[in-house]
């Protein structure tokens, strides 16, 4: 679905706290505290590669250390 979205050049705004539902995204957005805190890219990633990027943001947004 978000293939034949993206396709037909239309934006879905998805907000969610699945690392998972995130990961079929091209673009995800990290809000913390009301403020747009990061943002990644998916690029050519595979969707399980962008999840392990998604899980290590949050590890990040959340306090925690990301290994670079």
């Amino acid at each position: 679905l978000f293939q034949e979205i993206h396709q037909l050049e239309q934006t879905i705004l998805m907000v969610t706290h699945s690392n998972i539902d995130a990961s079929y995204a091209e673009r995800v957005i990290f809000i913390k505290d009301g403020r747009l805190y990061h943002e990644i890219y998916r690029g050519e990633e595979s969707q399980l590669v962008f999840q392990q990027r998604i899980t290590d943001s949050l590890a990040l947004v959340n306090g925690g250390s990301v290994n670079i």
